[in-house]
């Protein structure tokens, strides 16, 4: 949810346990990526729920296909998935300003 531009995290927990294990079921979730496309016009932002940075880069490099630049560029509170709602293993396209 948003308000005013910001996000608005959810108090459901159950959402946020449900984030916190992989699909396994086995290893708690500690956090996600940020994972950023670069190409010639600019760049895009991805929030990855998957904890590994290469795992996360190879994840969106396959969304993206072999021509952009695609680095991991820091972690994603499970906080943040939360309110994106994003289970272990998804993504989703972020905004830039």
């Amino acid at each position: 949810m948003t308000s005013g531009g910001k996000v608005i995290l959810s108090s459901n927990t159950s959402s946020r346990n449900r984030l916190r294990t992989w699909a396994s079921g086995q290893t708690p979730m500690k956090h996600g990526r940020i994972v950023r496309v670069s190409e010639r016009q600019g760049y895009m932002t991805y929030i990855v729920a998957e904890e590994d940075a290469a795992k996360a880069v190879a994840v969106i490099r396959k969304a993206t296909g072999p021509g952009p630049v695609v680095e991991s560029i820091g972690r994603a509170s499970l906080q943040l998935l939360d309110a994106m709602d994003l289970s272990a293993g998804e993504y989703r396209k972020t905004e830039n300003y």
